[in-house]
């Protein structure tokens, strides 16, 4: 009897814990990025093209991608629909990450290089 009192008061901590009524990370939680699927996919073929992931097959990415991310509009993504995009990305993409590069290194450039960001500035006027 008391073994399954436990039991029970044990399952119900589990389903707790995976509808996130606590607040606890939960392995195979998703990590959700604010990017639509097309631009996710352009990243890592950034990453993959830049020779920055080692000895990792693109199905293992597409795969990797897919069961710990989550995308602003899908909750779920395929692999499939990564590698469509990722084979063929579409110019107005490319620009919306390389927005975001630029936005990237003007941080940068602002926090860690403050008299570089001030002399473009400077050089600017």
């Amino acid at each position: 009897m008391l073994g399954g009192w436990l039991d029970e008061q044990i399952n119900k901590l589990e389903s707790k814990l995976f509808q996130e009524e606590i607040n606890l990370p939960v392995a195979g939680k998703k990590v959700l990025l604010q990017l639509p699927v097309a631009q996710i996919a352009f990243f890592a073929r950034l990453f993959v093209d830049g020779k920055l992931l080692n000895g990792l097959s693109l199905t293992e990415l597409f795969d990797f991608i897919s069961k710990n991310f989550s995308s602003k509009k899908q909750s779920v993504i395929s692999p499939g629909s990564l590698s469509k995009e990722y084979y063929s990305p579409e110019q107005v993409t490319a620009g919306r990450v390389r927005g975001f590069l630029l936005d990237m290194v003007a941080y940068i450039n602002r926090h860690f290089f403050p008299l570089l960001a001030a002399g473009i500035v400077l050089n600017h006027f």
